[in-house]
């Protein structure tokens, strides 16, 4: 097998190699796209019921934070 040298780091010229890593990489990005959807639901989340019920963000956050931890 060979390989490649590229800025510091080893590519591998196996395709079947190459594929795998195309497909993880892929799939990474996938799960940090839902990361950052599910992120931007939380905010939208605080955010509303904050306005609902005239409770800090700050707080919820908080609140939020430690039952996660908690549970």
């Amino acid at each position: 097998m060979s390989v490649e040298q590229t800025s510091g780091f080893v590519v591998p010229s196996d395709p079947a190699i190459r594929q795998k890593i195309a497909k993880m990489v892929g799939e990474v990005s996938d799960l940090y796209l839902q990361i950052a959807a599910k992120r931007d639901l939380i905010k939208d989340t605080i955010s509303e019921l904050s306005k609902e019920h005239d409770i800090p963000k700050a707080y919820l956050n908080k609140v939020a934070r430690i039952y996660r931890d908690w549970e």
